[in-house]
């Protein structure tokens, strides 16, 4: 994630008394991840934003000339939001017979799609945000607003959390997500079972698409052909009501045709991922019972199981 932030280029003594900009863009790139804690996170955001204090004299246009990046005069080369923090004196100054003052100016044009500014002062920071409407509705950036506001302070309850366990939703969002957005109750026919179902649809829609996966799909009447012809496989092999059948199956057609097939021969599926070690697979079918397991024919050759292998599906 990269964030733009201007940096004030005065780094000598020597142009401490001098009027000019020097203002220069640096370009901060860090790496969150949900896993870690938001201590690690910010000493790592630390120290990127101390090597880049080192470099502040490298022109910003300089970089994006050496590095090349494909042009679009619709959006900034390096980053489209900037974090700036305004920690300068901010005070009214007088002279005899002469009062200077702040005078606050309006620019009503976004220079990138989302500033946050903050301002130190007497009374603590005063946090403001640019955006560009184009692509923001005020009620969005209110929104953003709150959800920064909610996530600091979960960071000041928590600082040793995860990025990952760090709440910005607030309570009246919590509320709507738990108890609006998820009322999904629906009236369904509970004596039935989902292999009953899926015949009843393959009765109403039989062409119509059941398993969509990498651009391959099984209509209705394909996965419940494919699922009895391994059902009648399954219970010829002996697989009885109520029989755990393990299934080593990455993500695929072929494992929902499985999971069919086994709760048509009266079994219980056990999932197994292909990527547990042997000990773990081991102990799953131990553990289970199971004395079959479907398996994909990659797998066979390098993955232990027990019983009878009747391919993949």
């Amino acid at each position: 994630m990269i964030v733009g932030t201007p940096i004030a280029g005065r780094t000598h003594e020597e142009l401490q008394p001098l009027i000019g900009m020097f203002v220069n863009t640096l370009a901060v790139r860090s790496y969150p991840s949900g896993n870690k804690p938001f201590l690690s996170y910010l000493e790592e955001v630390k120290e990127t934003t101390l090597g880049a204090y080192e470099h502040q004299d490298y022109p910003f246009e300089e970089l994006v000339e050496k590095l090349q990046v494909a042009r679009d005069l619709s959006r900034n080369p390096l980053f489209d939001t900037m974090f700036a923090l305004q920690n300068t004196e901010n005070k009214e100054l007088s002279l005899p017979n002469l009062r200077l003052r702040p005078y606050p100016s309006e620019y009503n044009v976004a220079k990138f799609d989302l500033i946050l500014d903050i301002t130190e002062g007497q009374d603590g920071l005063a946090c403001s945000f640019e955006y560009a409407t184009s692509l923001y509705k005020p009620e969005t950036i209110e929104r953003m607003a709150k959800h920064y506001e909610q996530l600091i302070t979960a960071i000041a309850n928590s600082p040793e959390a995860t990025l990952s366990a760090l709440n910005m939703l607030t309570s009246e969002e919590l509320e709507q997500q738990h108890h609006v957005f998820n009322n999904t109750a629906a009236d369904y026919p509970a004596e039935a079972t989902i292999h009953q179902l899926i015949e009843e649809q393959v009765q109403r829609t039989p062409n119509h698409p059941a398993v969509v996966f990498e651009g391959k799909r099984l209509s209705y009447r394909e996965l419940n052909e494919r699922a009895n012809r391994l059902a009648r496989t399954l219970r010829a092999m002996g697989v009885q009501t109520d029989e755990p059948v393990g299934i080593m199956l990455e993500r695929s057609l072929e494992m929902v045709v499985g999971i069919l097939a086994v709760l048509k021969a009266g079994g219980a599926y056990v999932p197994i991922d292909p990527e547990y070690p042997q000990e773990r697979i081991r102990y799953i079918l131990d553990d289970s019972g199971a004395r079959l397991a479907l398996v994909a024919e990659s797998f066979a050759g390098t993955r232990c199981f027990y019983g009878t292998m009747p391919g993949s599906g």
